[in-house]
């Protein structure tokens, strides 16, 4: 198996019924703040603090798949990380697993960068 993805670095967040259509909710795994967001079928994560100026995402706004930081309006698309308008830094994307009941978000990328990932269920 690849080490990049390990079954060591999935951990169970959440139940898949405890998110809400279009809520910003924060889970915390070893103290790491995440971000869980469900659109439709399709539940994105990422990092859950602003890499600006270190602000909880959870507090910010969903529009589609544009995430945007309520301290100083920093977006990035949810799909991929990329920023956009003001913002200067990418944002980590997670993996995410969805099983019959749970969401698994893979937090290997926390540290080892970001990248497009999203599960539909």
């Amino acid at each position: 198996m690849d080490s990049k993805n390990s079954d060591d670095d999935w951990r169970v967040i959440c139940e898949k019924d405890d998110l809400a259509e279009s809520e910003l909710k924060e889970f915390y795994v070893s103290e790491v703040s995440i971000l869980l967001v469900r659109l439709s079928d399709r539940i994105f994560a990422c990092q859950g603090i602003c890499p600006h100026m270190d602000e909880p995402l959870s507090h910010g706004f969903i529009d589609g798949t544009l995430l945007t930081c309520s301290k100083h309006l920093w977006q990035w698309n949810l799909e991929t990380g990329a920023p956009v308008g003001l913002a200067e830094m990418e944002l980590s994307v997670l993996p995410v697993k969805v099983d019959a009941t749970r969401v698994l978000v893979n937090i290997n990328q926390l540290t080892n960068g970001g990248g497009a990932y999203t599960q539909e269920f």
